[in-house]
């Protein structure tokens, strides 16, 4: 029942905007420059990255989730589960509670950090009430036994509370028990 909180939605418009300002044509140094450059022209994939840090740090949520996934993916960037787990955690930290359901998935599983099943279970109770995804995940917790004792009726319980809020797949594995 539990699900990876990791893959995350991108807006089209985010995609077209990075891509297409990743797909400029770039003239280069021009042929009367007698110094050549040392720095490699970036590539498209550095362009992304590039783009989706200035959206991230601008305030703007779906620039961090293109970057999250690239860090997720190893799509345009080297594959890595800690600056994803560390980018969700300053988010989380920093206001953004969107993120912290994926922070709390990425301490459950130690996935980027190390393993810490109490903070991960405290992460989502505190976002729970705001949450619903990170309600769902925490009532998934309580379903399989991950990290706390198996609690079915808690689990009913907050799933239900998801289920209420939109979650879709909190009402689907509500309809499993």
């Amino acid at each position: 029942m539990s699900r990876v909180a990791y893959s995350l939605p991108l807006g089209v418009a985010l995609l077209a905007a990075i891509v297409g300002g990743a797909c400029r044509d770039d003239p280069g140094p021009s042929a009367s420059s007698s110094v050549a450059s040392t720095t490699p022209p970036a590539t498209g994939a550095a362009n992304v990255e590039a783009a989706a840090k200035r959206l991230c740090e601008s305030g703007d949520n779906r620039g961090c989730e293109r970057l999250l996934e690239m860090y997720l993916t190893g799509k345009g960037v080297p594959q890595s589960d800690t600056k994803a787990a560390e980018l969700n955690r300053s988010l989380c930290e920093g206001g953004r509670r969107s993120f912290c359901p994926s922070f709390a998935m990425a301490l459950q599983e130690g996935r980027g950090v190390t393993q810490d099943k109490p903070r991960a279970r405290a992460l989502f109770v505190h976002t729970c009430d705001a949450d619903p995804v990170a309600c769902s995940e925490y009532g998934s917790l309580y379903a399989n036994g991950l990290g706390v004792a198996r609690d079915l009726e808690l689990a009913r319980w907050r799933l239900a509370l998801a289920c209420r809020h939109g979650d879709r797949r909190a009402c689907e594995d509500l309809e499993r028990f």
